[in-house]
């Protein structure tokens, strides 16, 4: 097996993980979801990063991605924002159209994630705020 420090820092995210493979999250390595590129995914956050306006960042994100992939992303944030805010899932539920599987999911990320929702949330709604 091979073992890359990428994504998923808790048992919790990938419930099918072996012994071996849980032994080494304990050890605090992290490990990525078969079919990811290291590299790949790396040059896609840099792109990001590298994005300087709101018009840019749509533009990118319109030719990087299906209105579907769009539109599950972009439901997955509102639910998060909404789930740090403190809201219930039924509430979230009914107001985004996410599944419960989905806020459930999502509830897992912000909690035991790699801690992307957890460092960009209070930054989007302070700058939300100021609006």
């Amino acid at each position: 097996l091979e073992f890359r420090r990428v994504l998923f820092r808790s048992k919790a995210l990938v419930p099918e993980l072996s012994g071996m493979e849980v032994n080494l999250l304990k050890k605090g390595v992290t490990i990525m979801v078969a079919g990811l590129n290291e590299r790949e995914l790396k040059q896609l956050a840099k792109a990001f990063t590298l994005l300087k306006d709101l018009d840019g960042s749509l533009a990118f994100l319109e030719d990087i991605c299906t209105p579907n992939e769009l539109k599950a992303l972009s439901q997955r944030l509102e639910v998060a924002v909404r789930l740090h805010r403190g809201e219930n899932y039924a509430k979230i539920v009914k107001d985004t159209g996410a599944s419960s599987t989905t806020v459930s999911r999502v509830n897992r990320c912000l909690n035991y994630g790699a801690g992307g929702y957890r460092t960009l949330i209070p930054i989007l709604t302070e700058g939300a705020n100021e609006k």
